[in-house]
């Protein structure tokens, strides 16, 4: 049995702002793995509204340790609503594991650029 994701919410977003990078240090290599993480608007939904990838928007800061960086977006403008996420590794020999689960809350903004 595979132990339950940990949470992490992340800090509320106003719309169409830079959605600031995020790490995560996991404590274990990563060496060869993996990451997908996507944004919908629930675990159910099968559009995804965002979504990060090892070599496009997914950096590995340091494999021996497990560190990886969600990179930034400079203009993020889903549209006003709650969300849900998820991260998964894929070990690239057969398993696959999600740590980190969470919501993002995204705010109307008000003036336009």
């Amino acid at each position: 049995m595979s132990a339950l994701p940990q949470i992490y919410n992340f800090p509320d977003h106003y719309k169409g702002s830079t959605f600031n990078a995020t790490s995560f240090v996991f404590n274990f290599p990563i060496t060869g793995a993996t990451f997908l993480c996507q944004l919908k608007n629930s675990a159910r939904d099968t559009q995804v509204v965002y979504e990060w990838k090892t070599g496009v928007n997914i950096t590995v800061v340091d494999a021996l340790t497990g560190s990886i960086v969600l990179n930034q977006i400079n203009k993020f403008d889903k549209p006003k609503g709650s969300y849900v996420y998820d991260l998964q590794i894929d070990f690239g020999d057969g398993t696959s594991q999600t740590y980190v689960k969470g919501t993002l809350l995204i705010h109307q903004d008000v003036s336009r650029l």
